[in-house]
C-alpha cells in the first residue's frame, strides 16, 4: 500500500434539514443517527479499513474541535483542520488539499463527507482502493465516485458516463460525459431507467499537486491566493486569504470545470441522509422492517414511521408515514411526504426570530 494515501473528510456542515436534532452547535454529522454511532464516526471507520488515522485529516470550524476529539480520541489532534468560516465546500476543499500539500507534495487524498451513510461497507472499501489505484495511475485525472440510483430523485446531482477506461482495483471506471444538477422528475425519471447514468455521491480522489495546478488554471484569478495559501501557517494570515476563495461548492469551483475526469460506478447503498425521510428510508433498508425507532418508543397498528426519543417514552396508536423527533426541548411532528424545503423554510425564517436558541 502507498504510504501517500491521504483522506479529507469534510465535516464542517450545519444539516438543517434534519432539524431539530441536527442544530449549529452540534449538526447532523456528530448526532447519533445510526444509533451507537454518528455518521462521522461511521466514515472515518470506513476509511480505516483503507488507510490509517494518522492519514486522515478533518475539516471543520473551531467550535468542532472538542466535539471532534471526543468522537474520535484515538485521532492526532494536529490531523483536525479549520476552515475560518463557513463558505461552502469549495473553499473548505481547497484549503484541506493546500495544507496536506504542505506535509507531503506526493499525497493522493480522498475528499469525503462526514454526513454520509454507506449500507454496503464492502463495496465502499472497494471504491477507496479504486480510487486511489486510479488517481496514482493516472494523476492528471480527478477520479469521482458515482452510485448507482435506487429511485428517481430530482434532488440529486447526476453523472452521465462515458466509455469504460480501465480496470482499477478489480472496479472498471468510466470516461465522465457531464454532471447534471437536480433535473426536473420527468428527466430524473429517464436518468433512473438509464444503465449510464449515477447519482453524484461528492467523493473525489486527486493528487495535491494536481490539485492545486488544475484549480489555478480554471480559476486563473486566484493563483496568488492559492500560492499564498499553501505558503502560510499562521491562522490569521488563513483568515485572511480565505476570504479572497469564492463562496462555492467544489464541484463548480473546479471539478465541473475539467475535462480529464473518471467515475468508478459504485452499488453501495449510499445516502447523504439529508433529510428525515432520506434517513428513515436508509435505516428501514438496513433493519428490513417498517419502524425506525431510538429511545422509549410504544406503537400499536402504527406503520412506516420514524421515532427519535430522548429523556420521555412516547406512544404512537393507529398512525403512519410519521415523522416523530423529541430533543428534550421541542418535539418535530411531520408527515413523510411533507417537503423537506418547508422544514428548512421554517427553522432559517420562523425559530430565527421567534426562539434562536432551537437553531
Amino acid at each position: 500500500m502507498s504510504t501517500n494515501r491521504y483522506a479529507l473528510v469534510i465535516a464542517g456542515g450545519t444539516g438543517s434539514r434534519l432539524w431539530p436534532m441536527s442544530r449549529k452547535e452540534l449538526p447532523k454529522q456528530f448526532q447519533y443517527l445510526l444509533g451507537s454511532e454518528t455518521p462521522f464516526q461511521h466514515m472515518v471507520r470506513l476509511t480505516t479499513q483503507v488507510i490509517p488515522l494518522e492519514k486522515v485529516f478533518v475539516m471543520a470550524v473551531p467550535q468542532f474541535r472538542d466535539i471532534i476529539l471526543k468522537q474520535l480520541p484515538a485521532l492526532p489532534p494536529e490531523n483536525i483542520l479549520f476552515e475560518p468560516a463557513q463558505r461552502d465546500t469549495g473553499p473548505a476543499v481547497t484549503l484541506g488539499m493546500l495544507q496536506i500539500q504542505q506535509k507531503d507534495d506526493k499525497a493522493h487524498v480522498a475528499m469525503l463527507w462526514a454526513d454520509h451513510l454507506v449500507l454496503d461497507e464492502a463495496v465502499f472499501v472497494k471504491v477507496l482502493e479504486a480510487g486511489f489505484a486510479a488517481s496514482e495511475a493516472k494523476p492528471e485525472y480527478l477520479v469521482s465516485v458515482g452510485s448507482k440510483p435506487t429511485k428517481a430523485d430530482p434532488s440529486l446531482g447526476y453523472i452521465h458516463m462515458g466509455d469504460e477506461a480501465g480496470t482499477y482495483a478489480g472496479i472498471g471506471l468510466h470516461q465522465v460525459k457531464e454532471f447534471v444538477e437536480k433535473p426536473d422528475q420527468a428527466t430524473a425519471e429517464k436518468y433512473f431507467r438509464s444503465w449510464d447514468y449515477l447519482w453524484n455521491v461528492g467523493y473525489n480522489f486527486m493528487s495535491v499537486a494536481e490539485f492545486s495546478n488544475q484549480l489555478g488554471e480554471v480559476q486563473p484569478e486566484l493563483v496568488t491566493t492559492l500560492s499564498a495559501l499553501a505558503a502560510t501557517h499562521d491562522q490569521a494570515g488563513i483568515a485572511k486569504l480565505y476570504e479572497q476563495l469564492p463562496k462555492l461548492s467544489i464541484d463548480y469551483l473546479l471539478v465541473q470545470k475539467l475535462h480529464h475526469i473518471l467515475v468508478i460506478p459504485a452499488d453501495m447503498g449510499w445516502s447523504d441522509i439529508g433529510t428525515w425521510t432520506s434517513l428513515y428510508r436508509m435505516m428501514v433498508t438496513k433493519s428490513g422492517g417498517h419502524m425506525v425507532t431510538q429511545g422509549e418508543v410504544h406503537s400499536i397498528k402504527t406503520e412506516n414511521s420514524l421515532v427519535f426519543a430522548k429523556d420521555r417514552p412516547i406512544t404512537l396508536v393507529g398512525v403512519k408515514d410519521l415523522i416523530v423527533v423529541d430533543t428534550g426541548d421541542t418535539v418535530l411532528v411531520m408527515h413523510h411526504d411533507a417537503p423537506a424545503a418547508d422544514l428548512k423554510s421554517l427553522v432559517q425564517d420562523t425559530l430565527t426570530v421567534t426562539n434562536p436558541e432551537l437553531l
